[in-house]
């Protein structure tokens, strides 16, 4: 498991906060296309998968931290409303 990841949890159980495991996304972000992830992640017995473009506070953010997929589905969304 990643250091990252158990300091996160480590935290919350310090400061009386559970984690929603149904509600985490893991975004794997890097500019780079030769560099590999952990394909899963494991929290709490729940195996977290990653994500390339999870959706925060209504915002769609790619795995490059580009806002592209968001403007995409705005447009889409409009041009459904449209037309």
């Amino acid at each position: 498991m990643s250091p990252a990841i158990i300091k996160t949890a480590a935290w919350s159980s310090q400061n009386y906060m559970i984690l929603n495991t149904g509600k985490i996304v893991v975004l794997n972000t890097c500019l780079s296309y030769n560099l590999n992830f952990e394909s899963d992640i494991l929290l709490n017995d729940v195996t977290l998968s990653p994500s390339t473009e999870p959706m925060f506070l209504g915002v769609i953010i790619g795995d490059k931290l580009s806002f592209k997929p968001h403007v995409e589905f705005l447009v889409s969304k409009c041009n459904n409303q449209l037309f």
